[in-house]
């Protein structure tokens, strides 16, 4: 066999290897999502959390697009369940999103002392915010903190 033969013979090979791999990873990915979207929907609060993150995000891996509508429902859904982690992970969804109320408002929740963190991300959204945005932001921990109990 000519040399530019079995050239050619090992690049199909290694192509061939190489989307059965991908394809191989991509629907281990997507089953993975699909267990984490499943737990999320019987109402298991970490696996809400990470599926929002996951649509915040997108996971090319799976075939996912980011979804910030979608990621801020499953993380509120984890939050007011009290769980810390999706908490602040809102304290940083609504602050990357421009939100200062928003994320004032869940840092402020999320803040329970343990992470200086979110003490810092709390302040710092405190900054970003005019007296009315500070009363109102007050305003929405008081009914949140309601949702929670």
């Amino acid at each position: 066999m000519k040399k530019s033969t079995i050239i050619a013979l090992g690049a199909a090979v290694v192509l061939t290897l190489a989307a059965i791999i991908t394809f191989a990873l991509w629907k281990t990915e997507a089953g993975r999502v699909e267990d984490i979207a499943k737990r999320a929907k019987a109402g298991d609060a970490e696996a809400q959390l990470r599926l929002g993150n996951l649509l915040w995000n997108g996971n090319d891996d799976a075939g996912l697009e980011p979804n910030a509508e979608e990621a801020e429902r499953w993380l509120l859904l984890s939050a007011e369940q009290g769980h810390w982690p999706a908490q602040h992970a809102l304290g940083v969804f609504y602050q990357s999103a421009g939100d200062h109320v928003g994320a004032y408002a869940w840092f402020t929740i999320a803040d329970n002392g343990s992470s200086e963190l979110t003490s810092q991300l709390r302040q710092n959204a405190a900054s970003q915010l005019n007296a009315t945005q500070l009363s109102e932001a007050k305003a929405l921990v008081d009914e949140v903190k309601e949702k929670i109990k």
